[in-house]
């Protein structure tokens, strides 16, 4: 059995305190609008290559100025010192790259002193495109900019425990419970803070969870899971007499044991190699 509790961030910007308010919160999405996006016309066509006429430019200027000059005994002499010039101021390229820094915004999560309302039942309305949770216990939100929090519910949910092993990475039993949402409240994605037996476990987090869909939620190692991975064994020889095959038989051994009291079901992952080649056969 899996208890969630059910919360929502609330943070008041708005310049003004909501004392003994009436809160309701939804799943509505106004800032994505109302009507989907429109496509364009995809057209397809020949490419068309760039052609550089700077070179063209350059060389028919040099030319000019050989024609032009006709004092120097030889043109090589101003076609030099053009090219110098130019090399003195150069053209702009537009292929140019142009990046913008964008800086992470962190929030932190709230502390143990922000305003927690507990609530003893929170009626859910769903319409086609959303839900609202309407929340009976009044609470006062101050517009400080810091998160509230408020109880959206308790849900009461069954979950199926499994073991999953990856000898190669770790040799430790991670626990997860899958969970099937049987309540009448959609999840948000959001982080989730796993607590097990009274005592915190790790932090993680969820997607968004409809009605009868299943989620999974990570529980943390189990040393009651004892794992043992032992040494790779791997055995050569070659064969063949004109045309010689080399043969490797590698074995690894993965050892389980269960100290609980109880069965419980495990899965083991291990990689299998596979060939990019043709002569190489696994």
């Amino acid at each position: 059995r899996t208890q969630l509790t059910y919360y929502g961030i609330i943070i008041n910007k708005s310049q003004e305190n909501w004392p003994n308010t009436q809160l309701s919160l939804s799943t509505a999405t106004p800032s994505l609008g109302g009507a989907p996006p429109k496509l364009n016309t995809l057209k397809v066509t020949y490419y068309q290559p760039h052609y550089n006429n700077y070179q063209n430019y350059s060389h028919s200027y040099d030319q000019k100025l050989c024609l032009a000059d006709a004092g120097l005994s030889e043109c090589g002499l101003v076609e030099s010192s053009a090219r110098k010039s130019r090399k003195s101021k150069p053209f702009a390229s537009f292929r140019g790259r142009s990046s913008l820094n964008s800086k992470n915004i962190l929030e932190e999560d709230e502390d143990e002193t922000s305003n927690t309302v507990n609530v003893l039942s929170t009626t859910t309305e769903a319409s086609m495109s959303s839900s609202s949770f309407a929340i009976p216990r009044r609470s006062t939100i101050d517009a400080d900019g810091k998160p509230h929090k408020v109880t959206i519910g308790v849900l009461d949910l069954t979950s199926t425990f499994m073991y999953t092993v990856i000898p190669k990475l770790s040799l430790h039993a991670y626990l997860k419970a899958t969970t099937t949402n049987t309540s009448d409240k959609q999840l948000l994605a959001g982080p989730i803070s796993v607590f097990m037996d009274n005592n915190f476990v790790t932090h993680s987090s969820i997607n968004n969870v409809c009605l009868g869909d299943t989620f999974d939620l990570p529980l943390g190692t189990d040393a009651s899971i004892k794992v043992e991975y032992k040494p790779v064994k791997t055995i050569a020889e070659t064969q063949g007499v004109i045309t010689k095959t080399h043969y490797e038989n590698i074995r690894r051994e993965t050892r389980l044991s269960n100290t609980k009291l109880t069965d419980v079901t495990v899965y083991v992952y291990d990689q299998v190699p596979i060939s990019s080649y043709e002569k190489i056969k696994v």
